[in-house]
């Protein structure tokens, strides 16, 4: 149940409706609301913090929930997205013996998800929820992309995007209402969200900003908005409750008015749920509680996330000092009467949270001893049960533990282990880290700076490891660190970790870096004979037995100059990871992207590329930062075969200190040789920053390379007939491409020894794109090599 509420509406126990709702005088704000939504797409709802707004907005959605009409409301300050509430509600208001039988039919993966969502929640009562759940049902299977061992990748948004457009497409639906509650708590993912589902004709927004929280509600609903509608704002805020609610709150809940509480509620500026309280029969005075159930409350406030009910009775009876520990039907007991006081809430789990409506320090004062003192007793009793405490408990001992390094290391490793399972490693937590005391927390700390892109750090933090640094995984770490910083004699060093391995899969993946490695440090001889001399000792078909043989395929089919071999291996290797890694999937989708450009004046290229570019941009559509790299070869897409603007595509690519800063590099080479369409003067100014800024430096010879080729062709544009440069390009062949090379240099030497001005055609055909391909994999998977079965040589 949601806090907010203080449990005005009644808990639903295996029922779709609820079985009362009780609501009074806001007719008028009622109004207001539904005449807006039938004549607006977008509203604005101002409102006072603890009016009673998200009572008022269930009433609202109640009304909303017709015959061809749907209302959905979300509470901004859940720590869940939106897409997810969305589609707990349909599942949770679902008839249940249809959702059991369901998820017996349509196999594990999709039960897991079904049930990941049920849960007993305040349910506003769907009409349609038959025509939801066959959307919402059938939109998971439209879109689910991975196995049971990677939920955290799948989309639910996806789901719901997949979801409005059958309902649109069925015609049953007239209009879907969302109620955003609090758009000042709005996060980035739910505001690409909201502006996703806005697309819809039969969707209409209404979101409530707090009046203290204008500045925040307001930027966020610009990044909402867009030129094709402009939000209605309601001119009335909403208000704390007036007398005559009041009294009118008492007479529906049949309690006797005393006009002396007006005062004390004045005193709480009217808070909605100091009045409920008041009329559920607790009068609201925190002087008058006793000690032991002020200092439970403490405890509470100090942790500031929910606990398990048998844990935090350990800390209480730690602290309370009493001579005999109070049971647990005891303590069941007290902490039912603070339930029923409106103080606590308890979850399906026995997890209990505090009521951050009524409770705060304000009301009851903590000193700094008490404070030291409860959050030792806290961190002592979370020693007994570390492995089960959850990820915001394991931060709360993180930083009340900042002089203690030792014990605060053993929380961050939990806490990692966990935010790794579930797919969020934070970096902050990985810097906490100094020195690891064995090799498997620093391998694994390494690898999880690696998996976020992040090279420096661990390439320092195994140089500090004097002890493990000569060990076999921490020697793989740093050549493949190397290799991501170009730092050193990084080749050499991959090489001699091939050399080394008498594993196959180690092999494998080091090959595939090392292919990669090979051409971006300019021995392109070594990389052509990898990919064409059968009899050569690391000819890339002698690793086809390896369990990743897959990762090293993905990296040289780019440089197959037959195309129905190179749409085959790219096809195999789509295959592996279908349904067991999305990520490595839609990065292999990104480079086949690019052998298809490539190769596109070939059959079949072109008609291949069209139906994955569908498959791109539905990708794209959310955006998620482990793809952000697909942008660079959809944008060069949209230039060489559309007349749409990349420039959003390049520009979402940042430059970040410490990791490979290529892809950034390749973006803004792509738009400068945009923009050299209609402005020649401007992209050659661009070239000549990003020169001085960027290239200059580069230790990365394809890089340089691509650099003057494109630049060739600027200056080209700009009348400039650069010989000296074209040399440069020809003594030092791209990536080992002769035939290419020599292609170009002809062109541009006849063209410049008969002084034929540049042409509007020349663009499409001497630009050279700037596509990135990922050849990486996860650290730990080459770590996890070393111990395959049947995999030495």
């Amino acid at each position: 149940m949601d806090n907010k509420n203080l449990s005005i509406i009644l808990k639903l126990i295996g029922e779709k409706v609820m079985s009362e709702f009780k609501f009074v005088c806001r007719e008028e704000e009622l109004n207001f609301a539904q005449e807006a939504l039938s004549q607006n797409k977008f509203i604005i709802y101002y409102y006072f913090n603890d009016s009673g707004l998200t009572h008022y907005l269930k009433k609202l959605s109640l009304n909303l929930n017709i015959d061809n009409e749907i209302c959905f409301y979300v509470d901004c300050a859940k720590n869940q997205s939106i897409a997810v509430q969305i589609a707990t509600q349909i599942i949770s208001s679902s008839d249940k013996q249809k959702l059991n039988k369901y998820t017996q039919n349509e196999g594990l993966v999709i039960k897991k998800i079904i049930d990941s969502l049920t849960t007993s929640i305040d349910i506003i009562p769907f009409v349609n929820v038959g025509a939801l759940m066959s959307g919402f049902t059938t939109a998971i299977k439209d879109t689910l992309d991975t196995d049971i061992e990677h939920l955290s990748d799948y989309k639910i948004e996806k789901a719901i995007i997949s979801m409005l457009r059958q309902l649109v497409k069925k015609g049953k639906i007239k209009k879907v209402f969302f109620l955003i509650d609090d758009a000042s708590s709005l996060n980035p993912e739910s505001l690409d969200f909201i502006a996703k589902i806005m697309d819809f004709d039969i969707v209409s927004v209404l979101v409530t900003i707090p009046n203290n929280y204008l500045n925040i509600g307001t930027e966020n609903l610009s990044k909402i908005c867009s030129n094709a509608f402009e939000p209605f704002e309601i001119d009335k805020v909403f208000e704390r409750p007036s007398d005559n609610m009041i009294k009118g709150l008492y007479r529906c809940y049949n309690r006797n008015f005393d006009e002396k509480y007006l005062n004390v509620f004045n005193r709480y500026e009217r808070n909605i749920h100091i009045i409920m309280s008041y009329i559920r029969g607790f009068h609201m005075d925190f002087m008058r509680l006793d000690k032991n159930s002020i200092f439970l409350l403490k405890i509470l406030l100090i942790l500031d996330t929910s606990i398990y009910i048998k844990t935090l009775k350990v800390i209480y009876n730690k602290g309370i000092h009493l001579s005999a520990n109070v049971d647990d039907s005891d303590f069941k007991i007290f902490i039912n009467a603070l339930i029923n006081q409106g103080f606590l809430g308890i979850d399906q789990c026995d997890y209990i949270h505090l009521n951050n409506n009524i409770i705060s320090e304000d009301e009851i004062k903590i000193t700094l001893v008490e404070r030291l003192t409860i959050s030792r007793d806290i961190i002592d009793i979370f020693e007994t049960c570390k492995t089960e405490l959850t990820i915001p408990q394991l931060k709360f001992a993180i930083h009340n533990l900042d002089k203690d390094y030792s014990r605060r290391k053993s929380y961050i490793l939990v806490l990692l282990k966990k935010e790794k399972i579930a797919g969020q490693v934070e970096q902050q937590y990985l810097d906490m880290l100094f020195y690891l005391d064995n090799k498997l927390d620093l391998i694994n700390i390494c690898s999880m700076y690696y998996d976020l892109q992040v090279y420096d750090v661990p390439f320092l933090r195994i140089q500090q490891h004097t002890d493990f640094i000569e060990e076999r995984e921490c020697q793989d770490l740093i050549a493949l660190l190397q290799e991501r910083l170009h730092k050193d004699n990084y080749c050499q060093k991959l090489w001699e970790q091939l050399n080394s391995s008498t594993n196959i899969d180690e092999q494998c993946l080091l090959m595939a870096v090392l292919f990669t490695a090979l051409f971006n440090n300019g021995e392109n001889e070594e990389c052509l004979k990898i990919l064409n001399d059968l009899n050569y000792k690391f000819y890339y078909k002698r690793f086809s037995a390896s369990h990743y043989y897959h990762f090293l395929l993905r990296n040289v089919s780019y440089y197959m100059e037959t195309v129905e071999e190179g749409i085959h291996n790219y096809s195999y290797c789509l295959l592996k990871f279908r349904n067991s890694d999305p990520v490595n999937y839609n990065r292999t989708l990104s480079n086949f992207i690019g052998y298809l450009m490539k190769q596109i004046n070939k059959k079949p290229a072109k008609s291949i590329l069209e139906s994955k570019i569908e498959e791109v941009k539905s990708i794209l559509e959310f955006n998620d930062q482990k793809y952000l790299y697909l942008n660079i070869n959809y944008g060069i897409y949209l230039m060489l075969e559309t007349n749409d603007d990349p420039t959003q595509y390049f520009e979402s690519i940042q430059f970040n200190s410490g990791t490979t800063e290529t892809p950034y590099i390749y973006a803004r080479i792509n738009q400068a040789l945009y923009i050299a369409k209609n402005d020649p003067a401007k992209a050659l100014s661009c070239l000549d920053e990003i020169f001085y800024t960027l290239i200059c430096d580069s230790n990365v010879v394809p890089t340089k390379i691509f650099y003057k080729i494109n630049r060739l062709l600027v200056e080209y544009m700009n009348n400039i007939n650069n010989t000296s440069l074209l040399e440069e390009i020809k003594s030092a062949p791209l990536r080992g491409d002769e035939k290419y090379t020599n292609k170009l240099y002809s062109f541009y030497a006849y063209r410049f020894t008969n002084r034929i001005r540049y042409k509007t055609s020349d663009w499409k055909k001497c630009f050279l794109p700037g596509y990135i391909f990922y050849h990486g994999f996860n650290a730990e998977l080459l770590m996890s090599s070393l111990a395959m079965p049947n995999s030495r040589m």
